[in-house]
């Protein structure tokens, strides 16, 4: 039966008030695909909606003469490298030493001498979480989404309360289309105090006390 015979029959009337079979088939046919556009275009919203920035530890920017001003990080650089080579350092305090040389290495935008001086501080000490956290903000920055979500994670695993760590990775997570893990994680950043993860629950339209899972 072609088209123009199921619009005939759908404008003939019925035998006991009902649409023939091929006019009900067609019109079923029609909403399914209506409602079929509608979700698509209810998970595009809920995954476009703009979000805040990741953001770094709360020091990761060192005292000293270059503090807010990137420009001169190189300061921060040579004073970093002569206390790593010379101050005889270890454990947590070398570990302190690379990770604030990465912080300045991040501020002049040179990722690649950043993610060395993390990872040498997470190998010096892999109970430093924020090391972690600004080598997973450096790999997000660079597009290895699935690198940074594992450092996010790794910084969780030893600090369960570093609020930024749930936030960074719920962008992470919201980027990829993990929209349902995302909130968990605003939620769990929210919780431990994190007032952009309460902002980014309010865009998302999910309530702050969305339940941990």
């Amino acid at each position: 039966m072609n088209h123009a015979m199921i619009a005939r029959d759908a404008r003939r009337p019925a035998e006991g008030g009902r649409l023939p079979a091929a006019a009900r088939a067609s019109w079923a046919h029609t909403v399914l695909g209506a409602m079929g556009v509608a979700l698509v275009l209810m998970s595009t919203v809920s995954t476009a909606l703009p979000l805040p920035r990741p953001e770094p530890t709360a020091d990761a920017m060192p005292t000293g003469a270059w503090r807010g001003d990137p420009d001169n990080a190189w300061i921060a650089v040579h004073a970093g490298t002569f206390k790593i080579r010379n101050a005889r350092l270890e454990g947590r305090a070398l570990a302190v030493a690379y990770y604030e040389r990465g912080n300045a290495y991040h501020a002049m935008r040179d990722h690649e001498s950043a993610l060395a001086d993390y990872t040498v501080a997470i190998q010096t000490d892999a109970a430093f979480a924020e090391p972690y956290v600004m080598r997973g903000l450096v790999q997000q920055a660079m597009g290895r989404i699935d690198r940074s979500i594992a450092d996010y994670t790794a910084a969780i695993a030893a600090n369960p309360d570093l609020a930024v760590a749930y936030f960074n990775r719920a962008i992470a997570l919201h980027g990829q289309g993990h929209l349902q893990d995302a909130v968990a994680d605003f939620a769990r950043a929210a919780k431990r105090g994190h007032a952009g993860a309460r902002a980014a629950l309010d865009e998302l339209g999910a309530p702050a006390a969305q339940a941990e899972r």
